[in-house]
């Protein structure tokens, strides 16, 4: 596995291009969002903005991730068939080096993106909200990551696994607790919903942004008669259907959906391997 993972090492340092690129476009959209969402207020509107921006944080590292490893991973699947049924190694070998080797930079890129979003839309400073914020990106990056490998394994090729992951991620974007209700979802769909990384990410980063808030403001304060739909964090949370307890579970399930679409990739290249 170390000759493996030398070898991905050095094709990323002679090809830097694709990374150049991945790192250009995360800032590039960071700062795109960070001046459309310029420092947010925590007033009526301003609740619908800051939701609007995680939604779409979410929704741009998941694309951004999973666009990524289906342009690279598919084309070296040929080379890996070839070289394993020449017995040079093993599946497991292969398989750890390619996920050693893309784990530290689906952390870096969502660290760079959320620092430069978070302050810019001067979101919530107090204690380590930022941390969680950027933690939470994180996985949900890495299991972004995860059903990408899986995706490209499972496909014939880039161009079905890029036409597969429009349709199949849309699902999951709507039972994001966001666009549909979570008391809402049909019973026929909770699966999707439970498979849903965006469901888990989303309501966790609304419980970082809004528990323990104690006053939200009035949209026009200077009004005497001014009304507020939410008086309090709390209010945004119960509007939402977002239990603050289900924090620690939802990392769980993240982390257990980024180790199941692994899993699910390994033994579609185990399967693959065996072809003829």
């Amino acid at each position: 596995m170390y000759w493996l993972l030398w070898r991905n090492i050095l094709v990323k340092i002679r090809s830097p291009q694709a990374l150049r690129v991945q790192l250009f476009q995360s800032i590039f959209v960071a700062l795109l969002f960070g001046v459309i969402y310029f420092n947010l207020k925590l007033n009526q509107k301003g609740i619908q903005n800051i939701i609007g921006l995680f939604f779409l944080c979410e929704a741009n590292n998941s694309f951004g991730s999973i666009i990524s490893v289906i342009n690279t991973f598919p084309a070296e699947i040929p080379v890996f068939i070839r070289e394993h049924q020449n017995s040079m190694y093993r599946v497991v070998s292969y398989y750890l080096s390619r996920i050693l080797i893309d784990l530290p930079v689906f952390i870096i890129i969502p660290i760079i993106f959320v620092s430069i979003i978070y302050w810019m839309s001067d979101l919530s400073r107090e204690g380590n909200r930022f941390a969680i914020c950027v933690f939470m990106i994180i996985l949900v990056a890495q299991c972004s990551v995860s059903f990408g490998t899986f995706l490209s394994a499972v496909a014939p090729n880039t161009n079905t696994a890029l036409a597969l992951t429009g349709p199949i991620l849309a699902p999951f974007m709507i039972f994001s607790g966001i666009l549909l209700n979570s008391e809402d979802v049909p019973s026929y769909f909770l699966l999707l919903r439970y498979l849903s990384w965006f469901s888990y990410g989303t309501e966790n980063l609304l419980v970082n942004q809004f528990e323990g808030i104690e006053s939200i403001e009035c949209d026009y304060p200077e009004e005497p008669d001014c009304l507020r739909r939410f008086e309090k964090g709390n209010d945004v949370l119960d509007f939402y259907n977002v239990d603050p307890k289900n924090f620690k579970n939802n990392i769980i399930c993240l982390v257990m959906l980024t180790i199941g679409w692994r899993l699910l990739a390994f033994m579609a290249l185990i399967i693959r391997s065996r072809r003829p």
